[in-house]
Formats: structure tokens, sequence, C-alpha cells
């Protein structure tokens, strides 16, 4: 490649990924991960309910155990869309430096 010009600050890093091959740059997202934790709405549920007390702690555990399953359905689901590892090297405002066994072309040709 021809030289770096750097407009933003670089952050090295060493980060396992996982990425999908884009047919183009309109391809679709797949993925919003959303990692906010429900055990706040689960407390909040407990101290606010008027159901039995023993009512009250099913539910809040039938509840935990079910986040448990969607998350790892979701694993499993994000690792199927996006199966090809990489290890992140720099991230910054323009983008990732990632190096991958995989031969990626790029969609866009280099200036």
């Amino acid at each position: 490649m021809s030289e770096e010009k750097r407009s933003f600050s670089r952050v090295q890093v060493r980060l396992k990924a996982q990425v999908r091959v884009m047919e183009s740059l309109d391809s679709p997202q797949l993925f919003t991960g959303d990692t906010t934790s429900q055990a706040a709405g689960r407390e909040e549920f407990i101290k606010k309910s008027k159901l039995p007390p023993e009512v009250t702690a099913f539910l809040a555990e039938m509840d935990r155990k079910l986040d448990q399953i969607i998350t790892t359905m979701g694993k499993d689901t994000v690792r199927a869309d996006f199966s090809l590892p990489v290890e992140v090297r720099e991230i910054s405002a323009a983008g990732v430096k990632f190096r991958s066994a995989h031969k990626f072309t790029p969609a866009i040709p280099w200036k």
C-alpha cells in the first residue's frame, strides 16, 4: 500500500472477533446486539409485584433462565452469520485493522 495519512488517533488492541464477507456496501445489517442487562428490571418486578412471594420468585427465576437460553441461541446465530474469525489489531474512527487466515478481496479498489 501507499503512504498512510492519519486523520484519527488509533488504539492498538488484540481482540478476537467474528466477521462476514459483504457482497456490497448495500448489504443489510445482520446483528445489532443489545447487551443491556435485564437484572434491574427483574429486581424492580420482585419489589413491586403484588403476587405471592413464591410466585414472584418462580417467575423471576424463569425469566433469568429464559434470558440464558435466548443469549445462547443468539450466540449460535451470530457465529453462523459471522463465520470468519479475525484478530483485530487496531481501532480508529476511520475503521479497524485486522488479520485473518481468510483472503479478502476489497469491494472498492484502494486509491
